[in-house]
């Protein structure tokens, strides 16, 4: 055999073997927001011509697909598949899995392509999903040829990314928890965990990589905001004094939840009611602090302004031998609130 032959022969074993490696279902990254239904593309890739296939789609726990109008899982592309050529049949497992076999009578084949859509699925989240599973699983993938020859494909695992929306009103501020990792980094929105209380106002921490749970104060312009999950690990946050109800709504019991509010506009933290309901993904914050109002410090909210204005603690007032009193009683200069002031009495 001639050189020319034996590399000729090498390289169709080469592309065959490529080929053989890349056949089967395929995935392209996607992003699913919570209580969203979302059309999602099942790919094929297959340089080899196969008369029919079989595969299980394992979704994590929360994630689940919905079915069609014709109460179905899944619409066939004609394209590739002819409802007059190809059958489809969609059920769910006991594992909770969804099983797709595809299969034809007619000697007829799935042409060899690249990539293009075989199938397409409607999914649904809800906020039970946990960060670490994010991804479709493929297992159990047999392909099959007309000449009923099977081969069997590896597993394998693609991953989505979840999203959530949140909403921020005139106020410019919303406290939120999240029962997924989440990842503020790029976004409009700046998120925040409460660092220290004294004074009668709060030190907020401006944070990125939020994990699970995490009771966040979040600031930014008015409007609604889609907040990016991860399945990257995040680090423990151990300093945070704001508490999530991720996990489900509290009912208010004491006098030392403080949580956020803006009568007359004056934005701050304020001690809730007994028996108040917190509904599920806000936060709030419990503290033993006697301050009727709790104030975001001016470094991190950049409310100063508004601070001020709703001090609720009268400022004490000095005579100029810096003795405390409880009010003038007579003509001539004090110190109130850091500044002098001069009282007349008739």
């Amino acid at each position: 055999m001639s050189i020319k032959r034996i590399m000729t022969a090498a390289l169709l074993a080469l592309t065959t073997l490529v080929g053989a490696q890349a056949d089967g279902i395929r995935i392209e990254p996607f992003t699913l927001a919570a209580n969203e239904v979302k059309d999602v593309e099942i790919l094929f890739d297959n340089a080899t011509n196969y008369g029919g296939l079989q595969f299980d789609l394992l979704l994590p726990d929360g994630v689940s697909i919905v079915e069609n109008d014709d109460n179905e899982l899944c619409d066939q592309n004609t394209d590739r598949l002819s409802y007059k050529d190809f059958t489809v049949n969609a059920n769910q497992q006991e594992d909770g899995s969804y099983r797709f076999l595809i299969y034809n009578t007619k000697g007829k084949n799935i042409a060899g392509t690249s990539g293009n859509p075989i199938l397409t699925i409607r999914l649904t989240a809800n906020d039970r999903v946990q960060s670490s599973t994010q991804q479709v699983r493929v297992q159990g993938q047999v392909l099959s040829t007309v000449d009923a020859e099977e081969t069997q494909v590896p597993n394998s695992s693609f991953p989505f990314s979840l999203t959530v929306k949140t909403t921020i009103s005139a106020v410019g501020y919303a406290t939120f928890s999240w029962p997924i990792d989440l990842d503020f980094t790029g976004l409009e929105v700046k998120a925040y965990v409460a660092t220290e209380c004294k004074n009668g106002s709060i030190h907020l921490e401006q944070v990125e990589k939020v994990p699970a749970g995490t009771g966040l104060m979040l600031k930014g312009e008015q409007g609604t905001y889609t907040l990016q999950t991860t399945y990257e690990e995040c680090e423990a946050i151990t300093t945070n004094l704001l508490t999530g109800t991720a996990y489900g709504e509290i009912i208010v019991s004491g006098n030392d939840t403080f949580v956020l509010s803006a009568p007359e506009g004056k934005v701050g933290l304020y001690p809730a009611k007994e028996g108040l309901k917190i509904y599920q993904y806000k936060s709030y914050l419990q503290t033993n602090s006697e301050a009727r109002s709790l104030f975001f410090d001016d470094d991190t909210a950049g409310i100063e302004e508004a601070r001020s204005s709703v001090n609720t603690t009268p400022a004490a007032v000095y005579t100029l031998q810096g003795v405390q009193i409880s009010t003038p009683s007579r003509s001539g200069l004090y110190i109130k609130g850091g500044k002098i002031m001069v009282v007349k009495q008739k």
